[in-house]
């Protein structure tokens, strides 16, 4: 046995969702799904607040750091489709403006496209340590910006070891390039933050040093799945969700090591 547990959790956003990318302008330009780091920020801010705590940093880190000793690997996939798009947002620039320019009330605000994606229903996958996290799920409450609110649709836990393994799968998770052999469909290769350590310490000054990988996204309308077959680093999980069996590709070492 791993000790490893593949938690599924489906939600429903009530409004869109943008994270957008580090270090983007301020017309910023947002990942056309979650990436991971956001998925482990969703599911912390549910753990950490059942557990008392209500800071979002600590030492300069994100609290949600403390769930990468539980957490292990985290994809986000679409069902029903989805729409990505662009519009016209206030934006608060103060922070971001030099001492001089702060004292002028003229200056507070600027106008700039801002992307966002809406979705039918999103599907989360955490392959973690701990079972009991399940029951924290149910608390997830925002994906993304604060903005981005969800409720909890179904959450399904299962022991990596009991579930149907293969090579090959249709999939509408994303997932990381290098543990595909071949893949085809409507895609687009983005990179995405990993869950490092160092992405949570918010001390990167530049792109370059943020912890990234190629992920292989569905692009909208995210009706078709992408057809994949794996080579020796990865393995594709069946999953039981409430809209049917799910396909996701992960690294064997997510769910092996």
């Amino acid at each position: 046995m791993t000790g490893k547990y593949a938690l599924l959790v489906e939600v429903v956003p009530h409004s869109p969702i943008s994270v957008f990318v580090p270090f983007s302008s301020a017309a910023a330009e947002s990942f056309l799904l979650p990436p991971p780091t956001t998925l482990v920020g969703a599911l912390a801010y549910a753990y950490l607040r059942a557990q008392g705590s209500v800071r979002e940093l600590e030492d300069g880190a994100a609290a949600a750091v403390k769930l990468l000793e539980k957490v292990d690997y985290a994809a986000a996939g679409v069902w029903g489709g989805y729409v990505f798009f662009r519009a016209a947002e206030r934006i608060y620039q103060h922070p971001y403006l030099r001492s001089e320019y702060q004292r002028d009330l003229g200056t507070a605000y600027t106008v700039a496209p801002r992307a966002a994606s809406l979705f039918n229903r999103l599907l989360l996958l955490y392959i973690v340590k701990d079972e009991s996290l399940a029951k924290y799920a149910f608390g997830i409450v925002r994906v993304g910006r604060k903005e981005g609110l969800v409720s909890v649709a179904n959450v399904a836990c299962e022991d990596v070891e009991s579930l149907e393994r293969t090579n090959m799968c249709s999939t509408r998770f994303y997932f990381p390039r290098r543990i595909a052999r071949d893949y085809g469909g409507f895609y687009e290769i983005q990179l995405l933050p990993t869950l490092s350590e160092k992405n949570f310490e918010k001390r990167a000054s530049r792109a370059e040093e943020v912890d990234r990988e190629e992920f292989v996204v569905p692009k909208p309308p995210g009706l078709d799945a992408i057809a994949v077959t794996l080579n020796e680093q990865g393995v594709a999980l069946r999953l039981e969700a409430s809209t049917g069996v799910v396909e996701v590709p992960v690294p064997r070492s997510a769910v092996e090591g």
